[in-house]
This record gives C-alpha cells, structure tokens and sequence, in this order.
C-alpha cells in the first residue's frame, strides 16, 4: 500500500495523486501528514479550467469579534423591521433578503469549508477536524450559524497540534457551545442578578451544558457522577455566555473569554473531590481536570477507533491509544498519529459519512463542482446546483444544521438505507454532468489502486456516466 491508497484509507482521498511516495513507511506518512498546519484554500471561479487555487481570501475570512459584531447588526434591523409591522409579506420577505445578504457570513464559511476540504493536501488532518467538529456537536440554534464556520476553524482544525486539554476547553468556552447548549441564559442562584431577580423578573441555572460535557464530551455516565454533581458543575459554568447577537452587557468584551461577573455563582465549588476557583478560572480547572481522567481517556480513545478503524476496535488497540495519551499527557498528534496507525490495515472497513464520501468523489475524480469565492454571491442557471449547503443538507450530515447534541451516527446501519443510496447516486451523477472530472474512471480505478471485484462491477456499464456513478457508489468507494 502506497501513499496514495493511504490518503484513500485514512484521509479522504489524494488530491494529486501523481504525487504517491511509494519509498516512506506507514510511520513517516503518517507523521508528515500529521505535521501540516491547517490551510484554507479556495478558487475564485469554477468556470477556470484547471482552477487557480490560492489561499483563501482576507476579505471573505471574518473574526470571531467580526461575526459577532455583525450578527448584532443584522438582529437590530431585523427588530426594526418586526416593529415595522408591514403588511405586504412580499416586502417583509425582499427586506429580510437584503438584511441577511448585507450581514449574513454563512455560506462563505460553507463555501471556503468545501473548497479547502477539497483542495487541501493535508486532507487527513481535514478528517481528524471533522471528527472534533462532530464530537463537540453545535447546530444552528440563535446566532451560532454565524459563528459554526469560527468554531471549526479556530477551534477544531487550529487546535490539531494542540493538547486535548486546550481543545476541550477552547470548545466548551467558545460562544457557539454557549449558546447551543443554553449557557446563555444560565444565572448562579447567589449571583448579583439571581439575586436582584428573585422579586421582579426570573433567572435560573441552567444545566444543559454541564449534562453534556460529562456525558458526552469526557467521563461519560459510566463516571458515576450524580444529579448533585451536574448541578455543581453547572454553578461553576454559570457566567460564561451572553446573547450573542445582542449588544454585549460588558464593556469591550473578549468573546472567546465571555464571561459575565454578574451572572456568576460566587464562591469556590466543590466536586469529584476537588475544589475549583470562583470566577472564569474555575472553568479551565474543571475542564482540565476532566481532560486528564481515564474515563475521559477510554472513552475517546475508543471513538477515534470507531471513527478510523471499526465499530468494535479490539481492546488491545484502545489500550494502546489510552497509553499514548497518558504518556504524551494528551498532546494529539501524539494520540492521532496511534490511531491512524493502528487503522490503517484493520481487518474491515469502515463506512464514510456522507459528505466525506462526497468530498473524496471531487477529490479523487478533480471535478469542480461548486462555485468560486467570486460567485458565491452571483446567480446564474446552475447556481443552485452547485450550492453546497443544499448539497449537504440533502446529503444527511450538515454541520451548519439544527441537530441532537450527541452528534452523527458512527453506526454503518444508520447511513446505508435505500434513500441514503439514492442521494449518493444522485450526487454522483451530478458531479459526472456538472463538475467536469478531470480522471476517467479507469485513471481513478488504476491511480487509486481499486480491487479487482470492483474493477468487474464497473466493466459491467457501457457509458463512462455510468461507469461513475457505479465506482462511487461501489462498497469499495463507499468504505474506506
């Protein structure tokens, strides 16, 4: 197995597949491909044959404090607009337009998602990023469909060549986690505002997040921890979080620090046997602390092998992931690079969600499906196809989507009904009419080191449309 079939098993497919280095170990890939820095890149039009890729442009790249600004903007107009009360809903409708187009950053996110996704050499890291993207879920609730597009960047793909402890805490504080699992609104019972509102208007503590990083994000129920104990963990992230879209309630605030003295629990907390300070510190405690627990350890350690390797990885290889993080005190390349290592010959393959299935189909064939970051805004016949928002919700695995805190299905049974299938071939099939594909099948088949059986089943087609359709929707292309 060469490089290229590697990329293939552990990335999402070698976008220059010319480039296989077939003199390397499994080890020196690996440890290459792990040591790429995130970039993102992007083409100013898709009509460029080839497209002349370049990093992906200043003006269409925006801050956190940027997003933000701009999504208050955007909610006071639409609150003007509401008090306008106007009759006509076409008007309503064109005015809502206009708003959400002036402000609205969105489908740039999406867009510079899919172009770098698809451009990138470093497409394993891309995949690690997804797999973060998916384990700390956020979905379109409030303001966050501004901000998903901040979050996996600055948080999961920039964070790669940090420690675990960094990423959980960057992900739990980061506003978009704020306001999908309600902090927001969290109010401490002794706080200055509990206080003050317990006669004149209502604030409460609110759980959710505290449920969901134990439960989901570290130790996991099997940690033992009681109501009590959520509740206890809850005091300590009350404070953290504001209405994001509305005018911030502190003087110039830092939003990947957003915490709100007047909306904190006071006093040091007590939990799992451990004390954790009053005020933001108390929160970096906690998380590190829950970072570094062999609950927290298991658990992940056997995700990242559910997601590369099997539904069931072996116990001999879970314990070898769980030794790495504790020797490496959790750095993840460390803890990436065993995992890869581990998957990458595994009896078994294992079923790619769907938008990665999608992205290898572009990257492997060089087709050039979407639009350019200077058309993103520009309306012509196609445009609709080649819009990736639709393409991925209609695909099933949306990250900019309202969904379930516990994230995509790692089940091979929940991704491979009939109209799964379907979506799949109608992709295909769209990619072969509208993306102009560099590769023949049969390129794609001999550079991507495809079997034998598939080889037979593609033979079986009489037109290269559906000699496509059949190699991409084969089991083989489908798993990895």
């Amino acid at each position: 197995m060469n490089s290229v079939k590697w990329h293939r098993k552990l990335g999402l497919g070698a976008v220059d597949a010319g480039a296989s280095e077939n003199d390397i170990s499994i080890q020196e890939f690996v440890d290459n491909e792990l040591g790429r820095s995130a970039e993102y890149l992007g083409y100013a039009s898709h009509r460029s044959n080839p497209a002349e890729l370049v990093s992906w442009p200043d003006d269409l790249s925006y801050s956190l404090t940027e997003r933000i600004e701009r999504s208050v903007r955007q909610r006071t107009e639409m609150d003007a607009l509401d008090a306008e009360q106007l009759e006509s809903d076409q008007e309503r409708n064109l005015r809502i337009q206009e708003i959400n187009k002036r402000y609205s950053v969105v489908h740039t996110d999406i867009y510079r998602f899919f172009h770098t996704a698809q451009h990138t050499m470093g497409d394993i890291n891309f995949r690690l990023s997804i797999f973060w993207l998916n384990h700390f879920t956020v979905g379109d609730v409030g303001p966050n469909v501004e901000t998903i597009g901040d979050y996996w960047s600055s948080t999961m793909y920039d964070g790669l060549q940090g420690s675990f402890r960094d990423l959980l805490f960057k992900a739990i504080s980061h506003p978009t986690m704020l306001t999908y699992l309600d902090n927001i609104y969290s109010v401490g019972e002794n706080s200055e505002k509990g206080r003050n509102c317990r006669n004149n208007c209502t604030a409460g503590l609110n759980d959710n997040l505290a449920r969901e990083l134990l439960e989901l994000h570290t130790v996991t129920p099997n940690y033992g921890y009681s109501e009590a104990d959520i509740r206890v963990v809850a005091n300590i992230l009350s404070g953290w979080g504001f209405i994001f879209d509305k005018q911030p309630p502190i003087d110039e605030p830092d939003y990947l620090r957003a915490f709100v003295e007047y909306h904190a629990e006071p006093g040091i907390k007590t939990v799992f046997g451990q004390s954790f300070s009053e005020g933001p510190e108390g929160l970096r405690e906690l998380t590190d602390f829950l970072a570094n627990q062999d609950a927290t350890i298991k658990f992940l350690s056997k995700k990242l092998l559910q997601h590369f390797a099997s539904e069931q990885p072996l116990e001999a290889d879970i314990s070898a992931v769980e030794n790495v993080w504790k020797l490496t005190d959790g750095d993840l390349r460390s803890v990436h690079r065993e995992v890869l290592i581990k998957s990458y010959n595994y009896p078994g393959q294992r079923l790619l969600w769907p938008s990665q299935w999608a992205i290898s189909v572009l990257r492997m064939s060089n087709a050039q499906l979407f639009k350019g970051f200077r058309e993103i805004d520009i309306d012509f016949m196609e445009a609709v196809e080649r819009d990736p928002r639709r393409l991925q919700n209609e695909l099933g695995d949306s990250f900019w989507s309202g969904r379930q805190p516990n994230g995509y299905s790692y089940r091979t049974a929940d991704w491979v009904s009939s109209e799964h299938m379907d979506r799949r071939i109608r992709f295909a099939s769209l990619v072969f009419a509208g993306g102009n594909p560099k590769l023949k099948t049969d390129d794609i088949i001999e550079l991507h080191q495809f079997s034998e059986q598939t080889k037979q089943l593609v033979n079986q087609a009489t037109t290269e449309r559906d000699k496509f359709i059949l190699l991409t929707c084969s089991p083989e292309f489908l798993e990895v």
